[in-house]
């Protein structure tokens, strides 16, 4: 019976496949980023620290891209943002009127990578709503980006969103993500629940603890910055890491 009780505590939170494939992820990231970069990466535990850091007072759309760019090491010249509806089919951009066009399979998540255009830029739609929601917009404009590390920088011949929702995390924008992942809206009928992105909160919290436990630092202080029920995931993930290591990053890295 206690036998029991004690396998139960260790138990992953998330299924085998998926618990596989995030340990494999981040290991990939970590050879293809470096191992230097990989550990000395500044996480950012929430928007006034960010934005601190920056000097910036606003959490708009222009300051939070040429941010996010700036930490995720790419040139914001090349970066153009265009602000669109839910239900529109084209995106006014730098080079004229572009055909909204989304990846297989990819959500309705606030935002969407349109593409390199002939000038070389790099075209980013942003859904509007999230002008007024900076947790969510900084979420969605670190994943957006991230695609063009994956598609174009790292020629990843198919699109991946999981792997494109994890990638920021290793750029210290994770706790974004995980604050966004999971939301309540009122609404005349009362309050409802939202998942925002591809991981949902059980993910998150495994995919914060492999990222921790790579870089050796399993109680950082930004954990506290994430909701309580990631928070708990996450400490439910580290739980069965430690208590299981000889089942840990069984797949090897395909360079």
């Amino acid at each position: 019976m206690f036998n029991y009780f004690k396998n139960k505590k260790t138990t992953c939170p998330i299924d085998e496949e998926t618990r596989v494939w995030i340990e494999y992820a981040m290991q990939w990231l970590k050879v293809e980023f470096g191992e230097e970069f990989f550990q000395e990466t500044y996480v950012y535990s929430n928007l006034k620290e960010l934005l601190n850091d920056f000097e910036k007072e606003n959490a708009n759309l222009k300051d939070l891209g040429e941010i996010i760019s700036y930490i995720m090491f790419l040139e914001n010249d090349n970066i153009s943002f265009s602000v669109y509806s839910e239900g529109q089919d084209s995106i006014k951009t730098k080079a004229g009127e572009t055909q909204i066009e989304t990846y297989e399979d990819e959500l309705t998540s606030g935002g969407m990578f349109v593409g390199k255009d002939e000038n070389g830029v790099y075209n980013i739609g942003i859904e509007r709503k999230l002008l007024n929601d900076p947790i969510h917009l900084t979420s969605t404009i670190s994943h957006e980006l991230s695609h063009i590390w994956l598609l174009e920088k790292k020629g990843m011949k198919e699109n991946d969103e999981y792997l494109t929702d994890i990638l920021p995390i290793i750029f210290g924008l994770g706790v974004f993500g995980a604050n966004s992942c999971f939301s309540f809206e009122q609404t005349t009928e009362g309050w409802s629940s939202k998942s925002k992105g591809y991981l949902n909160q059980m993910e998150w919290g495994y995919a914060l603890a492999v990222y921790n436990w790579l870089r050796n630092d399993k109680n950082p202080e930004w954990i506290k910055s994430l909701p309580r029920n990631i928070q708990s995931d996450y400490k439910k993930s580290l739980n069965f890491m430690e208590n299981n290591q000889d089942k840990l990053f069984e797949q090897k890295i395909e360079i």
